[in-house]
């Protein structure tokens, strides 16, 4: 028993002894982690593998066309998935027509045909477009002049007379190609003069220009032609009316024409402007088609990029239409916004990648095809493989940038064939040049500002140049206060940098460097010598026992008594039934032992058993406390 009781005793002192210094080594550690939020791209390849995987446990006859397009632009990469997908894809292709699917060809099935054939650089010369008169939209022909001027009209070969007078108004006849707009000012193009060349003249120093606008009431707005021709007396200017739209059924249709208007584009970038009205005009009556992401791909037009803005949620994802939609919706915005610089962009990938949104498998949408291979597609593209011939990336080549085809033609470059870029970006035979605040239409913000409504884009001497919006204070929060505490952007000498405190954009929080107090343990060692004691003391308590009883006796002047003890019996049995318990006399004699029978010596008193474990755990106690 007493033995057990010492390994207790021992066992709780080592326990103790972990604890101390598992503390101890807790308030040793001088620095701290804070956690950061970053986004981790591996959760896209998660993505890949499993799009890969629901593919593979489906059958292909089963996909739709939208998916089968889809996965394809996301897993052209990989030449047997390719190959496979392509080969279901092409099945269903109408070969009369030359569009997709197969007796009910749609717009926007084959204009994502056609995006699929540019991403694989496949032959695609076959596939149907189907570009009509954009007759949605009513054209104005403007003959602008400082004063009254006549102005001669020439087209099919005949000459018409018009004044502008004073006021600006227009009166006289100029043919069957045009009407009198309802203000006078303008002269309308019939739809079926669209696509002639006008030739116009005055005698006086005049300008022509194209205006138009959309049929519908519900959109009176009118926009200017980008383009606009100035003529001295009697020279000639020269102006046609290029509207165009895709065809569905025989008459427009907007969403596939945003479609058609991408894929067209890569491959023929003059065919942009013949399309951009219709898309533009028409682009408020069409909302749930998200025309802003479409639009800004083609235009680079900063008032698109600000409408997106103001389309996504909080939380970094876009919902145009309804909640099903919302995983399309944020691969269409990011698939426009795929290589540029931007917030917006960047805050939907934290979103599609956190744990909650994103399914285990590495799907989205609970493992959807369509939207998972859009996603990955939009804001991780890989490059396929060609079945065209080799293609290079245009990022290896310095010379070279990957831009829309309208940046590269604001910088005077052209598209290059068997290049790759990602997304819907293009390779540009230039490298697109930083412009200063002011070309990009921007104010420069002062240090820790935000662009309020618009972007921060970098810009020539500067990294904070707000576009189509405006510069602001940071609301936020910033932890580095107090009077030791200085936000700064390098520390002083003598200061070191608090990493858990927070300043403005770039800026660290100093604070006057404490040099470490050294601490004393004492008071742990002190319990650790009354820990090993203690046990030392139950070991050798029989020699403690001994040594106390020699140390008394030298301070007593007579000699103890002997310790007299009480016998000690046995317990006592309970009397059994009809006997009677026997009683010894005084007088009476003890019973002589027979003959042959001896006494056992007495034994000798043996010294108390050193446990092995024991003595093994008090030297490591021992050689813990030197």
């Amino acid at each position: 028993m007493i033995k057990k009781r010492a390994v207790m005793v021992l066992g709780l002192a080592i326990i103790l002894l972990l604890s101390i210094n598992f503390i101890l080594a807790a308030n040793d550690s001088t620095t701290t982690t804070t956690p950061t939020k970053t986004t981790s791209l591996a959760g896209f390849d998660k993505g890949y593998t499993c799009l890969k995987d629901i593919i593979n446990a489906k059958s292909l006859s089963s996909l739709t066309n939208e998916e089968l397009a889809f996965s394809i632009l996301a897993m052209g990469y990989d030449s047997g998935m390719q190959s496979k997908l392509k080969t279901e894809f092409d099945s269903r292709k109408d070969t009369t027509a030359e569009c997709w699917p197969k007796g009910a060809c749609t717009l926007k099935e084959t204009s994502l045909a056609l995006l699929v054939y540019n991403h694989l650089n496949a032959n695609s010369n076959k596939i149907k477009d189907w570009p009509i008169p954009a007759t949605d939209l009513i054209w104005y022909l403007q003959v602008d002049t400082s004063q009254r001027a006549s102005c001669k009209i020439t087209y099919d070969g005949t000459t018409k007379t018009v004044i502008v007078g004073d006021d600006k108004k227009i009166t006289g006849s100029a043919g069957a190609c045009f009407a009198l707009s309802s203000n006078g000012y303008w002269l309308e193009v019939k739809n079926n003069c669209y696509e002639k060349e006008f030739k116009v003249s005055c005698d006086q120093a005049f300008l022509t220009s194209l205006l138009y606008k959309g049929r519908s009431t519900t959109n009176p707005a009118y926009y200017v032609s980008a383009l606009t021709h100035t003529g001295d007396v009697n020279s000639e200017t020269s102006e046609k009316v290029s509207s165009l739209c895709f065809k569905q059924s025989g008459v427009c249709n907007y969403e596939g024409s945003l479609w058609a208007a991408i894929a067209v584009v890569q491959k023929d970038s003059k065919f942009r402007d013949k399309v951009l009205p219709y898309l533009m005009t028409l682009a408020s009556t069409n909302d749930r088609a998200f025309p802003s992401s479409f639009l800004y791909s083609l235009t680079n037009y900063d008032e698109y990029l600000t409408e997106m803005n103001n389309k996504q949620n909080a939380k970094g994802y876009w919902q145009i239409s309804d909640a099903s939609k919302k995983y399309y919706d944020t691969a269409t915005a990011i698939l426009s916004l795929y290589g540029r610089s931007s917030e917006q962009s960047q805050k939907a990938v934290e979103y599609l990648l956190d744990p909650s949104v994103q399914s285990k498998e590495g799907c989205w949408n609970g493992n959807n095809i369509r939207d998972t291979a859009f996603i990955l597609y939009s804001a991780a593209p890989k490059q396929a493989s060609s079945s065209g011939g080799s293609v290079s990336k245009c990022a290896d080549f310095s010379d070279y940038s990957c831009v829309t085809s309208k940046q590269c033609e604001d910088i005077n470059g052209s598209i290059l064939g068997n290049f790759y870029c990602a997304g819907l970006s293009q390779c540009c035979s230039k490298k697109k040049p930083l412009q200063t605040c002011d070309q990009l239409g921007g104010k420069k913000c002062a240090f820790g500002d935000e662009c309020s409504g618009g972007t921060m884009e970098e810009a020539l001497s500067t990294t904070s140049c707000c576009v189509g919006g405006k510069c602001t204070e940071k609301e936020e929060t910033y932890t580095c206060v107090g009077t030791s505490y200085t936000c700064r952007t390098e520390c002083a000498t003598g200061e070191e940098e608090d990493e858990s405190s927070t300043c403005a954009e770039n800026g660290k929080c100093c604070t006057t460097a404490i040099t470490p107090e050294s601490k004393s343990y004492w008071w742990v060692w002190l319990l650790v010598i009354l820990i090993i004691l203690l046990a030392l003391a139950i070991v050798y308590r029989n020699q403690l026992k001994i040594w106390i009883f020699k140390m008394k006796s030298k301070f007593s002047k007579n000699p103890p008594a002997p310790n007299q003890q009480r016998p000690q019996f046995p317990p006592s049995m309970p009397p059994q039934q009809g006997m009677m318990p026997r009683r010894i006399m005084p007088n009476m004699q003890q019973p002589q032992m027979r003959p042959g029978l001896q006494r056992a010596p007495p034994v000798p008193g043996k010294p108390y058993p050193r446990d092995k474990e024991l003595s093994e755990t008090l030297d490591k106690l021992k050689r813990m406390g030197r």
